[in-house]
């Protein structure tokens, strides 16, 4: 499973979520979403398949395959979106976050957790310096990326539980460094329900 090249807007913003969901801080409902323009040419497809060691070719496909993830969030997990011409942040992060642990734990989320997890991430992120510095271009590959891998991982899960245990154990493993990308915490310790993300154990992740 591919990770972006350090250091990009993901590991800038680590801490900043880590530190605030340790703390258990209750950040309140932002008021209005956190949305960037789309690009006009998908950004974060090339750029996930640029960091895969194998040949062109294979990163030719790759890229393929990230285009064909980033349309079916946008069209199918996102059908809903009224303002077509953006992309909804928060509802990328909280996707994310719930096709990991999903993967992770193997428990579904209840549907209120999505939006709760959303308000609560967007709350810490629209508060972050590397947000607020970041250049457009790195806010629309940090929303796209968050898309495709939310649909790369729910497919992966889906196929990894009908091949088996050692299939799944490479999933569990890919969400866990995942989360531990994204939130800089233990993502053994996350638990998701009606009022987002909590910890039962504060540590840092390693």
């Amino acid at each position: 499973m591919n990770r972006p090249t350090p250091p990009d807007l993901t590991q800038r913003l680590r801490e900043a979520i880590a530190t605030s969901l340790r703390a258990l801080h209750a950040v309140g409902v932002s008021e209005a979403p956190l949305t960037v323009p789309r690009a006009a040419s998908p950004l974060a497809p090339g750029q996930l398949a640029a960091t895969h060691p194998g040949p062109a070719r294979e990163r030719l496909e790759l890229a393929a395959l990230y285009q064909r993830c980033l349309r079916h969030y946008r069209s199918v997990v996102r059908s809903g979106d009224t303002a077509a011409a953006d992309d909804d942040v928060g509802a990328a992060l909280a996707h994310f976050v719930a096709a990991n642990l999903h993967a992770l734990h193997g428990t579904e989320s209840p549907p209120e957790a999505l939006p709760a997890l959303s308000h609560q991430l967007v709350a810490i992120v629209r508060g972050s310096p590397a947000w607020q510095r970041a250049p457009l271009r790195e806010r629309q590959a940090y929303a796209e990326q968050l898309a495709i891998l939310s649909v790369l991982m729910t497919d992966l899960a889906a196929r990894a539980r009908r091949d088996g245990a050692a299939a799944m154990a490479h999933v569990k493993q890919g969400a866990a460094n995942y989360l531990r990308q994204l939130l800089g915490l233990d993502p053994h310790a996350l638990t998701l329900d009606v009022s987002g993300l909590t910890l039962r154990d504060t540590a840092l992740a390693a």
